[in-house]
């Protein structure tokens, strides 16, 4: 039995502020990714949405979910 696609989303995490010595982190989820989609079309996804935030990019990843 094969993995039927479900969903995918990408979820960047930004730093947003110190706390003391701790890094405050933000994260924001974009959902509704086409499950064609290629790595190299998401980043850039990814790279349009970054520039319009004031916040650095810690982290980004792409999520899918699939059943069995």
């Amino acid at each position: 039995m094969a993995a039927t696609f479900k969903s995918a989303s990408l979820k960047v995490q930004y730093a947003v502020g110190m706390d003391g010595d701790k890094q405050l982190k933000q994260t924001r989820t974009f959902g509704n990714i086409h499950e064609n989609a290629t790595t190299t079309e998401i980043e850039a996804v990814k790279n349009a949405i970054t520039s319009l935030s004031a916040y650095a990019v810690v982290q980004a990843e792409i999520v899918t979910t699939k059943t069995i």
